[in-house]
């Protein structure tokens, strides 16, 4: 993941961010879509272990203010 990690950012430090592509959006929407839809789907992960009376992992019930 720390490689993954430093790849993204040495490819993030390389572009302009701002800068519109042809499909009408900047690597900095881009970037935000994808958060956004990564928080999404937790969400609806959120909602399942609800539904299913699941554990919350300790590490979502801080970041996200869960409880049961």
């Amino acid at each position: 993941m720390q490689l993954a990690d430093q790849v993204l950012f040495k490819t993030l430090e390389e572009l302009d961010l701002l800068q519109v592509f042809e499909d009408g959006y900047s690597p900095m929407i881009n970037y935000m879509i994808l958060v956004e839809h990564e928080a999404h789907h937790q969400g609806q992960i959120i909602n399942f272990i609800y539904a299913c009376d699941l554990p919350i992992p300790k590490s979502w019930s801080e970041k996200w203010a869960l409880k049961k």
